[in-house]
């Protein structure tokens, strides 16, 4: 058993490595829409479970209309009117967002990307420049998921390891046991692997 010490020992340091990827996203062009002194890993805790009754919508709600019904959409979760407030639901198919959630995964159908988070997969509508809630694609086509941080270099090289932290000049990076410092300028995207569930 860990003492009070070591657990806040150890909050901090997955604090830091999280708010080091949080700027290190923010330095390659990145945009993320977390509270000031609120890490990714307190917005990931936020999401709440399917037809849980809450009394108010968080503060940065969006209302969205499908077929002309109301609902309400904000942190990768949706929002119905319920008795007591308000029900969380199942997205609906045709809802518009403009922003993908935090912690999304990227997931390949062929040359087709689909948009994946909370049990809802989206798709980019270019033209209207938003992403379209849409039926999951056909289950014998779905790539898994990587439990690996991804890396695209500029030269169009990609890496697949561990993302152990950086600086303003450098990402330090892991990759079949050997750790790797790689200029920031020759870093085109850094993805990130989702949480351990």
């Amino acid at each position: 058993m860990l003492s009070k010490n070591s657990r806040m020992k150890g909050e901090r340091i997955m604090s830091r490595t999280l708010c080091t990827k949080s700027l290190l996203l923010l330095l390659l062009g990145g945009v993320l829409l977390v509270q000031p002194g609120e890490t990714i890993a307190q917005r990931r805790a936020t999401v709440v479970r399917r037809r849980a009754e809450v009394a108010r919508l968080p503060r940065e709600h969006i209302r969205v209309v499908v077929a002309g019904k109301e609902f309400f959409y904000a942190r990768g979760v949706f929002y119905r009117t319920g008795p007591r407030g308000y029900v969380t639901i199942a997205a609906p198919l045709g809802a518009r967002i403009r922003v993908l959630p935090i912690g999304y995964v990227t997931v390949r159908v062929g040359a087709i990307p689909y948009f994946y988070y909370y049990g809802t997969y989206y798709q980019f509508d270019p033209a209207a420049k938003v992403y379209t809630v849409v039926n999951p694609p056909a289950a014998e086509n779905t790539l898994a998921v990587s439990t690996l941080d991804k890396i695209e270099l500029v030269d169009g090289r990609t890496m697949e390891g561990a993302y152990l932290g950086g600086t303003k000049s450098t990402v330090q990076f892991e990759v079949d046991g050997a750790v790797q410092e790689i200029p920031v300028e020759q870093i085109l995207s850094i993805v990130f692997a989702p949480p351990g569930e």
